[in-house]
Formats: C-alpha cells, sequence, structure tokens
C-alpha cells in the first residue's frame, strides 16, 4: 500500500477512535434518551454481573461526576483535557459534556520490573523513614535517588517526575526552614500533577502552609479555595480530606490569635469528622481536641472542658487509656480542675 494511502487510512482511524471515546464518555456523563438507554441496558447489567449490585436503585445525580471521571480515566487508559468548565457544569445534565479537544489520547500500559531486591533499590525507598528520624539531607538524596531508578526502569520517553515524591521533597525543605525550595518543588509537583486530580491536593496544603509562614494569608486562601473546589468535584463536599485541608488555616489562626476565623474553620472540620469517619473516630478526638484549645483561648472554660472530656473519651477507646493523647487531655482537664481519681493518676503519670 502506498505511503500516502497508508497515511490517509492512519489519519481516518485516528478519527474513529476520537468520535468513538467521546460518544463512549457522552453516554456515561450525559443526559437524554441514549444515555439512559446505555446505563439501563448496558451498564447496569455489567454492574449487576461483576458485583451483584443494581444500579438502578441509585440516581445518577447523587454520583459524584469528578470522581466517577477519573475512575473511568484510570480503568480506561484515557488520556483527557478536564478543564474549569468541566468542575463548573451541573452533573448528568449536559447531553454532550464532552467535545473532541477534551480527548488527548489514549494511555500506553508500559510494564517494569521494580527491582526491589537492589540494594540501592531499599535505600531509596528508604527516605520517609529518614524523614522521619529528621535526618533531612539523607532523606532528601534517597529521594532524588528513587527519581532518578524509577526514570531509569521506566524509561526517559514514558517518564514523569513523581509528583508526590516531588511533594514529599516539598515537605521536607519546609521542615529544613527553606521555604522558597519547598514552595518551588510544591509548584513543580502540581505540575505533573493530573489536572484537578485530588493528589493535587497535599502540594497545595503544603504551599498553604509556606505562604502562611510568610504571614501571606490572600496567598494561602488562593491555594486553599483552590483545594477546597478539587475535593468537592472528586469526592464531594464531605470527606476525610476535607478536614486535613482545613486543620492547615485553622491552627494558623488559632496559634496568631484570630479566633473568630478559627472557629468557623473547627466548626466545619468537626461537623465533616462527625459526618463521614463517626463520634468516635481518633481524627474526630483531634478536631474536638483542637476546638476545646479554642474555646480555653476564648475563655469559655465550661466549653472547653466539655470538649476536652468528649476528647478524652475518644482517645481512651481508640489510642488507649495510657497514650500521649489522652495523657494530654487529662492534663488539661487538671488544670481546669475538673477532674479527679482515674484521670488524675494519668496526669501524675504523664508527668
Amino acid at each position: 500500500m502506498p505511503p500516502k494511502q497508508l497515511k490517509q487510512r492512519a489519519n481516518k482511524y485516528e478519527a474513529d477512535l476520537v468520535e468513538c471515546v467521546v460518544d463512549f464518555l457522552n453516554l456515561i456523563f450525559g443526559s437524554g434518551l441514549e444515555a439512559d438507554v446505555f446505563w439501563r441496558d448496558i451498564l447496569a447489567k455489567q454492574v449487576h454481573a461483576d458485583f451483584q449490585f443494581s444500579l438502578m436503585t441509585v440516581r445518577r445525580t447523587d454520583l459524584i461526576f469528578g470522581g466517577l471521571l477519573f475512575a473511568v480515566m484510570h480503568h480506561c487508559r484515557i488520556n483527557l483535557r478536564v478543564d474549569i468548565t468541566l468542575m463548573q457544569m451541573e452533573p448528568f445534565k449536559h447531553p454532550k459534556p464532552f467535545r473532541k479537544d477534551h480527548f488527548l489520547g489514549l494511555l500506553p500500559k508500559v510494564k517494569t520490573f521494580s527491582c526491589r531486591a537492589l540494594t540501592v533499590k531499599q535505600l531509596a525507598d528508604a527516605y520517609q523513614s529518614y524523614r522521619e528520624k529528621e535526618l533531612y539531607d539523607l532523606a532528601i538524596e534517597a529521594c532524588n535517588i528513587k527519581m532518578k531508578l524509577d526514570e531509569v526502569l521506566a524509561g526517559r520517553d514514558h517518564y514523569t517526575e513523581d509528583a508526590m515524591a516531588l511533594a514529599d521533597l516539598a515537605e521536607i525543605s519546609f521542615q529544613k526552614g527553606e521555604i522558597d525550595a519547598a514552595i518551588e518543588k510544591a509548584l513543580q509537583s502540581i505540575t505533573n500533577c493530573q489536572q484537578f486530580h485530588v493528589e493535587t491536593v497535599k502540594p497545595l496544603c503544603l504551599l498553604m502552609r509556606a505562604y502562611l509562614s510568610k504571614k501571606n494569608i490572600p496567598k494561602s486562601l488562593e491555594f486553599f479555595d483552590r483545594a477546597m473546589k478539587i475535593l468537592n468535584f472528586q469526592l464531594g463536599n464531605n470527606h476525610p480530606l476535607h478536614v486535613t485541608v482545613y486543620n492547615v488555616l485553622g491552627r494558623y489562626y488559632l496559634e496568631n490569635a484570630i479566633y473568630s476565623e478559627a472557629l468557623v474553620i473547627y466548626e466545619k472540620a468537626l461537623k465533616t469528622c462527625e459526618k463521614m469517619l463517626g463520634y468516635t473516630h481518633p481524627t474526630t478526638g483531634e478536631v474536638l481536641f483542637d476546638l476545646a484549645k479554642l474555646k480555653l483561648l476564648m475563655k469559655e472554660k465550661m466549653e472547653a472542658t466539655h470538649l476536652f472530656e468528649k476528647a478524652l473519651h475518644i482517645f481512651e477507646a481508640s489510642k488507649g487509656p495510657d497514650s500521649d493523647e489522652s495523657a494530654i487531655c487529662c492534663r488539661r482537664l487538671c488544670e481546669l480542675k475538673q477532674f479527679a481519681g482515674k484521670e488524675i493518676r494519668n496526669f501524675y503519670l504523664y508527668e
């Protein structure tokens, strides 16, 4: 077959592929008769066959658009341009939410060997351990070796610097007090993340902390808003990761005596914890403890005592009565002269 004819056929196959993928996405995420039939006659039957679950008991509008979108992209190996119009679109209400220019191609599946038995690989993977021991220079060196090994194993044509490893390097730089280096690595991490993907939240939280340390609250709030929009898009309005983002801002407000703003943040965090994790989860206890400290600073001693008590009950049940968290709670309650007996003994044990 002549080269010109081969090229024409290849172009036709490429155009057909784009059209098929876009139609497939619009059947999943769009609205109208065709989408309804696709969900009822194809998706629902396949879901029931694979998972013994009736998909028809779920309203499409109750599904989280971003979460489903990134799941389809991951499992179908589809590379899409996720833009702000998709984020702002009302889920499953538009007949054809995807256009041909959203499709960037199919992702190749690359198989590489992990080489975990190699000594150098084991040393590289130990960077988190070095970081926990505050051996920051060793942690940075090991993390750089890890990324270099990953590049060699994956091949240069298929390698992009690990966004999460870059975020870890940013965290290490921040812990060393190198704020500008931390900001640079965090921004690089965001560049390497899938746009609007939830993994972006980790470097965004680091950027919040970095700019708060510089007393640049407007810039930090900008990254806070970005993180919240991404979480809402992919995970919905209530998820434990919301608490992580709230805590970054809440602790800054608490430490800098901006109590009214801190109160709003911690009340939102507590509501999310209780709804998504339950009333007895350790994270709920941590938020209660921070909220109690805030109430104490606001001279609301009775309310602070009540919150410390609730946090203590959670810590004793989840982490044990001899845990550091339980002991610190006991100390706070003893300082408020509200407890006696077992809690007093725990307080002396802590001391």
